[in-house]
């Protein structure tokens, strides 16, 4: 009796072991997705903190130069992203409550710069609650916090540590 050729394609069980394997390498993928995203989130974040504290330290500089003293004053008391040209895509606006996550938004209420995490499985402290708040302070030629007279420039201060990653946010 002849010998049937075998037929063209993959057996059953060939296709349950290419699909097992395929399974596995995009559950992988999406996990190492997953942390690219959170460190890219934290890059932004920290990148906007940063823009955000040189933009005061610019406009200290501006208004020191033009002796506008009490107008320097007044600057820690309002809304830092007021003074940007262009503010980030991913700011809020002025809020009395919660912003989604992945924004930044101005508390009102506080008078805090606050940045709502999105990805926070490597984000700390916990008891920050997944957010990063941060305080527009009056400094002295010494770097001490002071309000009214003294305020020699104003910057952007962590009220906290916040700990992402690789990154420490002061």
């Amino acid at each position: 009796m002849p010998r049937k050729p075998p037929a063209p394609g993959f057996t059953l069980i060939e296709l349950i072991v290419v699909v097992a394997v395929v399974a596995v390498l995009v559950g992988v993928g999406a996990n190492r997705l997953a942390g690219y995203q959170e460190a890219a989130e934290a890059a932004a974040a920290e990148s906007s903190f940063i823009t955000l504290r040189g933009a005061l330290h610019i406009r200290s500089a501006e208004l020191i130069a033009a002796n506008r003293w009490d107008e320097l004053r007044r600057l820690a008391a309002r809304n830092p992203f007021d003074i940007l040209e262009q503010k980030p895509a991913s700011y809020a606006g002025l809020l009395d409550g919660a912003a989604a996550p992945g924004r930044w938004y101005y508390d009102g209420r506080e008078g805090a710069v606050v940045y709502k995490v999105q990805r926070d499985e490597h984000f700390g402290p916990p008891a920050a609650g997944g957010e990063m708040r941060f305080a527009v302070v009056g400094r002295n030629t010494a770097g001490q916090a002071v309000s009214g007279e003294g305020v020699a420039y104003v910057t952007l201060q962590a009220r906290g540590e916040y700990r992402w990653y690789d990154r420490v946010i002061r």
